[in-house]
């Protein structure tokens, strides 16, 4: 501005539109090669998304015409990839569901099969002890007579298969078959005493639940320097339980084992002896699961080497019909 000189540019007006044009030509070229890009990003796109979804249908709809052995790719920790590991999954829970249900209906069938081929009239044992016990009486052996009479008692409640509930006086007395039965067997190596609440007498308790818990005291209590073991039986009702206790002054148990029993598990010691039902204490524990659920539970007490106490722990019940219809309830 102090100079008042004024510089200009001057320049052809056909160079000028060459290169206008030159730049209009450049930005239709980046047009196309940027609409050229995003088809092919869509396309790439909409294959990487619509491929594994017709992969995930079409193994549905051969998962739906009966192939649980198909399984749909999984590609990649996206939405779709997590939709397949989820449907496969899924299938493999149903195949074994299936082939568990197929392997229970296989065991039902044998063991259907298998009671069809050792099946006996137990009624037919029962006549033909009741006989031999009024022979032994008419000779004059009443003892032999009174144990057949306890033996036939014991096997008609062991093989009694109307109902699996029955009131506590009714096992009370199955339990006392069971112990003269032993006590014979076994040359008075134990002795047997009841205290038993009236008030418990009355309630409503899985059939044969005592007798295993009993038979693990005579088993097991007497040891050379406890020749002869005594065991109580005992039950009372308390705060709406019902609890049964069996206790001996035997040679004790480990913790180990106590706990195996307590979580429903056959120790080698049972395995071995068998006794009655074969079937031990751990019989006692998955029935008290199936029929109580977490309201029952059983518990031993042991200082390893002078006693054992078992005991059962039951909700008060006094309807026998409520308890064959539902157990739980």
């Amino acid at each position: 501005p102090f100079s008042q000189t004024v510089f200009c540019l001057l320049k052809s007006q056909s160079t000028l539109k060459d290169q206008v044009m030159q730049m209009q030509l450049l930005c239709i070229l980046s047009a196309l090669v940027v609409l050229l890009l995003s088809a092919i990003f869509l396309y790439w796109i909409s294959l990487r998304l619509a491929g594994p979804v017709e992969n995930l249908a079409e193994t549905m709809q051969e998962a739906g015409r009966g192939h649980l052995d198909v399984r749909a790719p999984v590609h990649g920790q996206d939405e779709i990839a997590y939709l397949s590991q989820a449907f496969n999954d899924m299938l493999e829970r149903m195949k074994d569901l299936i082939e568990r249900l197929a392997s229970e209906r296989e065991q039902k069938k044998e063991a259907e099969l298998k009671a069809l081929q050792y099946q006996i009239r137990p009624h037919f044992i029962y006549n033909m002890l009741n006989a031999i016990r009024f022979a032994a009486m008419m000779q004059g052996a009443r003892n032999i007579g009174k144990l057949l009479a306890d033996f036939v008692e014991l096997l008609r409640a062991s093989t009694n298969r109307h109902g699996s509930f029955v009131p506590l006086s009714e096992e009370i007395k199955t339990l006392r078959h069971y112990t003269d039965l032993q006590e014979f067997r076994l040359m008075d190596t134990f002795e047997v005493t009841f205290d038993l609440q009236d008030e418990a007498l009355t309630c409503i308790v899985p059939r044969m639940i005592l007798q295993p818990l009993v038979e693990n005291s005579i088993l097991h209590g007497p040891s050379e320097e406890h020749p002869v073991c005594h065991i109580q039986v005992m039950a009372r009702c308390e705060g709406g339980q019902l609890w049964l206790s069996v206790h001996d002054d035997g040679q004790g148990m480990t913790d180990s084992c106590m706990r195996a029993l307590e979580q429903g598990e056959q120790t080698a010691s049972e395995r071995a002896h068998g006794g009655l039902s074969g079937i031990g204490v751990h019989n006692v524990v998955e029935r008290l699961h199936l029929y109580y659920g977490e309201q029952a539970s059983l518990r031993y007490r042991s200082n390893g080497h002078s006693f054992t106490e078992a005991t059962l722990l039951l909700p008060v019940s006094r309807n026998l019909s409520g308890q064959e219809d539902g157990g739980r309830g």
